[in-house]
């Protein structure tokens, strides 16, 4: 399994939090759940199950040992990243910086 991360920006939108449950009445809505301070929550984010995986790892990061705790979880295969959404990665050789 890859972790895939972005540093944001000043300029970059911000995921405020917590934040609203959309789509009220619909179950399958996307919400918040405060895994940090109610571990018992993990239970209702499905994403915890398949991979196993994500549950350990939601499960270590927003422990009471942790400094570090989640706001939201998403799962997608790669092939359905947009462009933007790629990893780039550096050249093997890069070329010289001149100075």
């Amino acid at each position: 399994m890859h972790a895939i991360g972005r540093e944001l920006g000043r300029e970059d939108e911000a995921l405020e939090f917590p934040w609203p449950r959309l789509g009220f009445g619909d179950a399958d809505a996307p919400r918040y759940y405060d895994l940090k301070r109610h571990p018992e929550l993990l239970l209702n984010v499905t994403e915890a199950y398949h991979p196993v995986e994500m549950g350990e790892f939601l499960t270590s990061v927003n422990s009471s040992s942790s400094i570090f705790e989640t706001v939201k979880c998403d799962i997608w295969f790669t092939e359905e990243l947009s462009e933007e959404e790629e990893i780039s990665t550096p050249p093997a050789n890069p070329p010289p910086t001149l100075i």
